[in-house]
C-alpha cells in the first residue's frame, strides 16, 4: 500500500524510493542521527533508539524489515521526522500501530497534530474507496503528555484494557 499523503505543511511519503537510491539513502543516514537524538527517542523502546551515528544504516535496515516507514517533510523538502506504521491485515480489518518521531527543533509547532490528522484523513479515504475498516493504535508512555494530547486531538481514545502502569494505548476506528 502506498502510504503517501499531504497536509497544509507536510508531505508524507514511504521511504522505499529513498532507500533504493544510494545517494538519497546516504543523505538519510547522515540526517537521521540528528532527528533520532536521545531527547527525541527518550520515550521509545531501546531497539528504536539510535546509538552512534555509524549505526544509522543498521537502524534503517531494521526499521525497513519490520515496518512501513514514511518520511515526514515540509513542502520545500526539509526532513522533519518519520511516521512508522506496523500494519497487520486481519480478516475483517487492517490494524495499524502508529509511531512517529519529529526532530526536537520542530516540537511545539503543530506538526505532530497535523501529521496524525493527515494520516487519519488518508485512512478514511482508503476505507471510503472500498478498503477494509482500520483500527489505528498509538502506544505512548504514560508520562509523555505531549504525545497523549496529540493522539486525543486526532480523535484517539484511551483503551483501558490494554494499557499498563507505564504505557497507554489509544485507539481510533476508521470505518
Amino acid at each position: 500500500m502506498d502510504y503517501s499523503f499531504e497536509t497544509d505543511r507536510l508531505t508524507v511519503t514511504h521511504w522505499r524510493a529513498d532507500l533504493a537510491d544510494p545517494e538519497a539513502r546516504r543523505a538519510l543516514e547522515l540526517t537521521l542521527p540528528g532527528i533520532l537524538a536521545p531527547e527525541t527517542t527518550a520515550f521509545l523502546p531501546p531497539h528504536m533508539q539510535l546509538g552512534a551515528a555509524a549505526e544509522a544504516a543498521t537502524w534503517i535496515d531494521a526499521r525497513a524489515a519490520e515496518s512501513d516507514v514514511c518520511l515526514v517533510k515540509t513542502h520545500d523538502d526539509m526532513l522533519l521526522g518519520l511516521l512508522i506504521l506496523f500494519v497487520a491485515d486481519e480478516d475483517e480489518r487492517m490494524v495499524v500501530r502508529i509511531g512517529y518521531l519529529l526532530d526536537q527543533a520542530q516540537w511545539g509547532k503543530g506538526y505532530a497534530s497535523e501529521l496524525l490528522a493527515g494520516l487519519v484523513d488518508w485512512c478514511r479515504g482508503q476505507v471510503q474507496s472500498g478498503g477494509k475498516p482500520m483500527e489505528l493504535i498509538g502506544g505512548v508512555e504514560a508520562d509523555n503528555g505531549a504525545s497523549i494530547r496529540v493522539l486525543e486531538k486526532a480523535g484517539f481514545a484511551l483503551e483501558g484494557d490494554t494499557s499498563t502502569d507505564t504505557n497507554r494505548y489509544y485507539h481510533l476506528q476508521v470505518e
